[in-house]
């Protein structure tokens, strides 16, 4: 079932979009871990370790969110969101997030900081004409904590009248993204049958049009996927941005893009990351900086792969 998110109160719709998120950076997070291969057996039975149990809690949170969007469901959300408030509490699903939004602000900075400021700066200087813009790298190495670092920065939201963000990935249905798409910029949820497939790229063009956005494609695997998406977006010369994801440059220049392409992170910038999450933030203690720096010095530059091990 479907409805208009205009329709719930702002606690609710915060609540239901907040769980949401969460559910889809866990599972982003899973598939990435599979893919940052490591040459140690016993950091590979580790990270499978690791996948598993986050696979299993990510079943749960989609379960949770599946049934929070049932319509009967709906009033016990905004009851349990509201009673937290109320109580200073957050519900189970809101402290997850919120503990992976915590990590995630600590650990986006460590050797991302030069790339963050340049990719603004893109996005809010420069031409007036659409850019398109993308960020380059193999898995493990920050593109989507990159992308949603610059997304969220308060110059980026305050510069744009609309944004939204788009999960891709190898296999995926066009009309999927482009009601995923118009749902975020018109703040309303719709099923296939409430709008003709020969009208969602009309609508989703006009809902653009005139606006200055930020569309974010997190995960474009070819050429083809950006094509059949590019016409979509119209430029006012208003300067409005396109910003996506790739693991491959070609993809990125033959979008004719502004490529940001991401390094692997540095000894010290490893040992800084494996510190910040084992320690969220303090000085490691000195009894264990040599064998934090050993491991840190193993994670081969991924910081995945620091993330995974500490």
């Amino acid at each position: 079932m479907f409805w208009k998110i205009s329709d719930l109160g702002n606690t609710q719709m915060e609540f239901l979009f907040t769980r949401f998120i969460g559910a889809a950076y866990l599972a982003k997070y899973v598939i990435d871990s599979f893919l940052a291969k490591q040459d140690s057996l016993w950091f590979q039975k580790l990270g499978l370790y690791v996948v598993t149990t986050d696979i299993r809690n990510m079943q749960k949170e989609i379960n949770s969110l599946l049934e929070s969007t049932c319509p009967t469901n709906v009033h016990n959300a905004a009851v349990a969101s509201s009673l937290a408030s109320t109580h200073g509490n957050d519900p189970p699903n809101i402290k997850v997030v919120k503990m992976q939004n915590k990590v995630e602000e600590a650990n986006k900075l460590v050797g991302l900081k030069d790339e963050t400021m340049k990719i603004i700066a893109q996005l809010t200087g420069g031409s007036r004409q659409l850019n398109v813009l993308s960020i380059v790298g193999m898995p493990g190495l920050g593109k989507t904590t990159l992308a949603n670092s610059v997304y969220k920065h308060p110059s980026v939201s305050v510069n744009f009248h609309v944004r939204a963000w788009c999960y891709l990935s190898q296999v995926h249905e066009k009309e999927t993204v482009l009601f995923t798409i118009l749902g975020q910029i018109l703040q309303e949820t719709y099923q296939s049958y409430e709008i003709r497939r020969e009208d969602i790229v009309q609508k989703l063009y006009q809902s653009l049009k005139g606006r200055r956005y930020l569309i974010v494609l997190d995960d474009v695997w070819d050429i083809e996927a950006w094509h059949g998406l590019k016409e979509i977006f119209p430029d006012d010369e208003n300067g409005s941005r396109i910003l996506f994801t790739t693991q491959s440059l070609s993809v990125a220049l033959k979008a004719k893009s502004l490529p940001f392409a991401l390094r692997l992170l540095s000894t010290e910038e490893r040992y800084e990351l494996l510190s910040t999450k084992l320690f969220n933030g303090d000085t490691c203690p000195k009894e264990l900086s040599v064998i934090s720096r050993f491991i840190a010095s193993s994670c081969k530059g991924l910081p995945l792969a620091v993330v995974v091990i500490a």
